[in-house]
């Protein structure tokens, strides 16, 4: 077999390009009644063992048609994934009992209620870890059911686990984008209906794209995220929301006596940058600013950090990628006061140019 056969080979099992990973146009939607599915598409039920209990089969009646999967088989699972406890049950047992499948066409995946590290009521960090193992049919849908407090918490988590960036798959622009849809299923007696209304629709989406759009810029390493690779994706939010970012960069920086943030950056091969969006309401009385750092990468400067303590620098602009992806949702679902968003963008890098822990520096504020 020759090297470029067996090399195609390879890449063809790869999972990453099987699951197609980038390539993905997420939706979140009011019902999942009203989408078309064939048995060849794929269910992801997740929710707490509580919350599972509490799903109306009549709203799955449906589903469990289109994917042609008896309705007895769901009745039965939920049974068996959420048993009532007895006194003389073996909790251990209990607790094995997380997941179950029909042929993977629909899974049901119930949240653990066990504390963690990452402790919250939502779990929301689960949820990300079922999505990214149980998604991988090219029409996707996922059914998440909890109470509406906790919504927005696991629409972030769905959204994580779908990247913008990866460097373990092949982009494969020709393919065609897989499409997962979201829908959730309030459990709480208080609510007016299980379903989410338009306006929280609205927010989930906008939510899932910010997250997404922050995720994107965390996971890229410097060498494809410099501050310029940063100042366009902000530049793209911009156009997208129809307003224009304030740039002051380089030596601009230190004229304009921003000392601090000029020094961190100027031994780099791309200057430093501040970049601030606006969105200004007329009529507001109330300004807003929040202020993100983004230092796409931290050697430490002279002052050089371990190997150990270097690795995963790159997530020094999260802040700074965290403010981008909330402006943008706050923006787009109409934040009503007038809102700035303050990027400080720079690579502390080491170089002839680094500044010296003796050196003194003037800031802004004019210490």
């Amino acid at each position: 077999m020759s090297e470029v056969s067996l090399e195609s080979k390879i890449s063809d099992l790869s999972f990453a390009t099987k699951a197609n990973v980038l390539n993905v146009k997420l939706n979140f939607v009011k019902n999942l009644n009203d989408k078309t599915l064939t048995k060849n598409d794929s269910l992801l039920l997740i929710g707490k063992s509580k919350d599972l209990k509490l799903v109306p089969k009549a709203q799955l009646t449906s589903i469990l048609s289109k994917l042609e999967i008896p309705a007895n088989w769901y009745s039965e699972s939920i049974n068996y994934l959420c048993p009532e406890k007895k006194a003389n049950d073996d909790g251990a047992k209990l607790a094995n009992r997380t997941s179950i499948s029909w042929l993977n066409r629909f899974s049901i995946n119930t949240i653990s209620a066990k504390c963690s590290r990452y402790n919250a009521p939502s779990r929301a960090h689960l949820i990300t870890k079922i999505v990214k193992s149980n998604c991988f049919s090219d029409n996707q849908t996922i059914l998440v059911a909890c109470e509406r407090r906790y919504s927005i918490a696991c629409a972030s988590a769905v959204a994580r686990a779908f990247p913008l960036y990866s460097s373990k798959t092949n982009n494969n622009e020709s393919k065609n984008p897989r499409n997962v849809t979201v829908s959730f299923i309030y459990t709480d007696n208080e609510c007016k209906s299980p379903n989410p209304s338009d306006e929280e629709i609205a927010c989930y989406n906008a939510i899932g794209e910010s997250v997404r759009l922050t995720a994107k810029i965390v996971d890229t390493p410097c060498a494809e995220m410099t501050t310029d690779h940063f100042l366009q994706e902000i530049k793209n939010v911009a156009k997208e929301l129809g307003l224009e970012p304030m740039v002051i960069e380089g030596e601009e920086l230190n004229k304009r006596g921003f000392g601090g943030l000029y020094n961190v950056g100027k031994a780099a091969i791309n200057p430093p940058k501040l970049v601030v969006l606006s969105n200004i309401k007329s009529g507001s009385k109330r300004n807003i600013a929040w202020v993100g750092k983004g230092i796409v990468y931290d050697t430490g400067g002279l002052c050089i950090k371990s190997r150990a303590n270097m690795c995963g620098m790159k997530e020094d602009c999260g802040g700074a990628a965290g403010v981008l992806g909330a402006f943008y949702a706050a923006v787009k679902l109409g934040f009503e006061d007038n809102l700035h968003a303050v990027f400080c963008l720079a690579e502390n890098a080491v170089g002839p140019n680094a500044y010296r822990p003796d050196d003194i520096i003037k800031l802004y504020s004019g210490k």
